[in-house]
Order: C-alpha cells, then sequence, then structure tokens
C-alpha cells in the first residue's frame, strides 16, 4: 500500500499493514498485488485520503534565526529580528504552536511570546540598552528548541564621559593619573571612541589663576584616555579638573593641592 510517498507492506495471511504518512494534505491511497503462480497481479483504484495535522514540535527540526547581530544598544531603535520556525519530526510546519521567547543578560526588550502561522513561523524581536551578548531561547509548549542563537549589542555612540580614576590630593604640585572613560547614552562603556579628551581646571580652588600643565590633550584608546603628567602651580583646597571630547563635558569631584614641587 503506498499514498505516493511512503508504503507498507502486508502478507495475504495477514491481510494489513500500517501506513504512516509524512506530510499533510490530500492523498490517493493504492493497494498493489504483485501476483503468484495463481493469482494475476492487481492494482486497487486510488482512495481519496487526507492527513491534516501535522506531528508534535521537533526540537532538533525546529529552528531558531537572529539577524542583524550585531546591533547598538538602545530602546527599540536597533532591533534583532529572532525568527521561530517550528516543525515536526517529518519537517512538516506546525501551524498554531505556541512559541516563547527569552533571552540572557540585562535591559531586554523582547518579544516574549507568540503563535505559529501555517508556516511554522513566528517572528519576534530584540533591542538592549546593555551591551553584551544577549543568547535566544525559544520553547515550543513545553520542547525547548535545541539551537540558541546569540545576538551582540554593541556599545552606542559616546554621549558622556566619566572620571572612572578621580584625581587625588596633591603632593609635590604632581597629581596621580586620573583617567576619563567614554559612555553612551546609556553607561556602556563606548569601546569605539578615539577621539582626543582635553583637560583643563574646572574650578579654580586658588583664585590666584593656577596653570594647569603637563599633558592635557589625549586621544582615548577604546574609549579610555589616561592623563598621566598633570601638574597645578597653585595651593588650594577643592579643585576641580574638567574633561572635555567633542562637546561633551564632565567634572571631576574635589580634591586638595596641599604642597607644590620645588623649583
Amino acid at each position: 500500500m503506498t499514498d505516493g510517498t511512503v508504503n507498507c507492506i502486508a502478507t495475504v495471511a495477514a491481510g494489513t499493514c500500517t501506513l504512516t504518512p509524512l506530510t499533510p494534505g490530500d492523498k490517493l491511497l493504492t493497494a498493489a498485488y504483485a501476483g503468484n503462480e495463481t493469482f494475476g497481479p492487481s492494482t486497487s483504484p486510488p482512495e481519496p485520503h487526507t492527513v491534516n495535522l501535522s506531528g508534535s514540535p521537533s526540537a532538533s527540526r525546529s529552528t531558531v534565526s537572529a539577524t542583524p547581530s550585531p546591533i547598538p544598544a538602545s530602546s527599540g531603535t536597533s532591533v534583532s529580528t529572532i525568527t521561530v520556525t517550528v516543525l515536526d519530526a517529518f519537517g512538516n510546519p506546525v501551524n498554531g504552536a505556541p512559541v516563547t521567547l527569552v533571552a540572557t543578560g540585562t535591559g531586554n526588550t523582547l518579544t516574549p511570546s507568540g503563535t505559529t502561522g501555517t508556516d511554522g513561523v513566528m517572528t519576534g524581536t530584540l533591542s538592549s540598552t546593555v551591551a553584551g551578548t544577549k543568547t535566544i531561547t525559544a520553547t515550543v509548549g513545553s520542547v525547548t528548541i535545541d539551537n540558541k542563537p546569540s545576538v551582540t549589542v554593541d556599545p552606542a555612540t559616546a554621549a558622556q564621559l566619566v572620571f572612572t580614576t578621580q584625581p587625588a590630593d596633591v603632593q609635590g604640585g604632581i597629581l596621580a593619573p586620573v583617567v576619563v572613560s567614554a559612555r553612551d547614552q546609556f553607561g556602556n562603556a563606548a569601546t569605539g571612541f578615539g577621539g582626543n579628551v582635553s583637560m583643563a581646571i574646572g574650578r579654580d580652588a586658588s583664585l590666584l589663576g593656577a596653570h594647569l600643565g603637563g599633558t592635557t590633550l589625549v586621544a582615548a584608546i577604546a574609549g579610555v584616555a589616561t592623563f598621566g603628567e598633570l601638574t597645578i602651580d597653585q595651593l588650594g583646597v577643592g579643585y576641580t579638573l574638567r574633561a572635555t571630547a567633542d562637546g561633551i563635558t564632565a567634572e571631576s569631584e574635589p580634591f586638595t593641592v596641599l604642597t607644590l614641587s620645588l623649583p
């Protein structure tokens, strides 16, 4: 017996066999007898039969994809599209299957759930304000799909400066190294920033026109600028430094110049 794709074989004595269709749709079932020394071969007229339902979701045959990757950090303006294709063990699309999506990490905006269409496909989107690698897991009912794609979220463009190493109180007029880092609008380290960062006195605690010496213009490397040779030539309590890059500024915490360098 065959439906044109699969077949089963029965003996004359048994008289029956079990035919398991692999695909849904309209089928024509026929039975054929090869014949023997007594009876000649024969074939039955086609019998219409409809296979209505696909099987249960298959964890290994179903797929999950995410594109594009990487995406910049955003509150929803940049997204990766998550496409879940739910198939049964024979590769048939499963219609009306409930799909739940989860992603690792924090700061994510993710389409949490949906239902497959007749093509077995459900789509969602992922965006995140927190940079990092996000691994996507799709669950169909109680079945977790085997493949778990990742989306890389890169920092957005630099939008703020932060003193990651604040100026300490000064002995001998020479400051310990001061470090300024670029951050995006969400606070991620803007590792793609390589512009120049300039340093100046913010609040002049001496009230005498103190001078900031040393290397006051530094090119950031992976978003970080280190100032290692700064000096101040006047005593004072409550100095601040001001960092500037591409129109972005940041003010340091207050510090004191206790002693000056000897002439």
